[in-house]
């Protein structure tokens, strides 16, 4: 995980506040300078900014989508689980296998989850996370001016995103839907639905 880049050059006002309810907020005004030996200007910092920021909010989008679907597989963990121990549920079960197959393929192109160890980061291969959180470390830098191939790069992993959203809007309107309709006709309890409309 990444707590965030370091700020611009630029004015800023600092508040602490606290959970105990006699001491009121203290705020204090402060002035961070650029480093005197990096000849840079506004623009470079501007453009650093918002590189980190777009960075910043796709890690944020990639991790919260994630975690919901990981809640939506855990679902059907559970309810293929329960369609084990029925009889003539074979086409049901293999629909939601096939939704938590495809679930399972999609994430493994956003999180590496066979890098357990730091020999593991050798091993395998760094996915959609991994790259946005190199990236920022190559951005978040005291040289501010973004190289062409940073900006290059996180146009291509904007694209990537990009691609694994659609991607997953045809898993939930394919083979997770198909198993919601079958599993809402066939009467039994508890129905898993795609995120967006729990």
């Amino acid at each position: 995980s990444h707590n965030g880049a370091r700020v611009v050059p630029g004015e800023y006002t600092l508040r602490l506040t606290t959970d105990q309810e006699e001491l009121s907020p203290v705020e204090v005004k402060v002035t961070v300078h650029a480093d005197p030996r990096i000849e840079a200007d506004p623009a470079d910092y501007g453009a650093q900014k918002e590189a980190l920021r777009r960075i910043f909010e796709m890690a944020g989008e990639v991790h919260e989508t994630v975690n919901r679907f990981r809640r939506v597989k855990s679902r059907l963990s559970g309810t293929i689980a329960m369609l084990k121990d029925l009889e003539d549920q074979t086409e049901l079960l293999e629909q939601a296998r096939l939704a938590l197959n495809e679930i399972n393929d999609w994430e493994s192109q956003l999180i590496q989850i066979q890098q357990k160890t730091f020999q593991d980061v050798i091993n395998f291969r760094n996915q959609l996370n991994a790259e946005l959180v190199y990236l920022a470390g190559q951005l978040d830098s005291n040289e501010p001016a973004p190289t062409a191939g940073c900006l290059l790069r996180l146009d291509e992993l904007s694209t990537e995103w990009n691609a694994s959203q659609e991607t997953l809007s045809e898993i939930t309107e394919g083979s997770l839907r198909v198993f919601n309709d079958s599993y809402r006709a066939s009467g039994l309890p508890v129905v898993i639905v795609p995120p967006d409309q729990e």
